[in-house]
């Protein structure tokens, strides 16, 4: 499920790092604040969700177990640490086409 969201986590760490408060979103910890922005928590709301059905990623998530939710974190954290130069070229040049190939391949 996460990985299907893998550019609009890219964009919160993106977000996060260039917001002004504290916080530095790195790739480690994206995902858990793209998770917590679908909650609705008001400390991470962010742009990149505009992009996205909020309601609908909201309950792929909740419908998951917290081993299923882990199993998640597990693979989109393994197809960025495999991928992380190539998946921030394209993120970087705005590919999507080129991202999502990339996610897909090593999925």
């Amino acid at each position: 499920m996460l990985k299907n969201y893998l550019w609009e986590i890219f964009e919160v760490a993106q977000e996060e790092r260039t917001d002004g408060d504290n916080l530095t979103g790195d790739m480690e910890i994206a995902p858990n604040l793209f998770v917590e922005g679908i909650k609705g928590n008001p400390q991470h709301q962010y742009k990149a969700l505009a992009e996205i059905d909020v309601p609908a990623a909201k309950a792929k998530w909740e419908a998951l177990d917290a081993a299923g939710q882990a199993k998640e974190y597990d693979e989109v954290g393994k197809i960025i640490d495999r991928n992380y130069k190539a998946l921030c070229t394209a993120f970087a040049e705005g590919n999507r086409e080129k991202f999502r190939a990339i996610v897909l391949f090593n999925s």
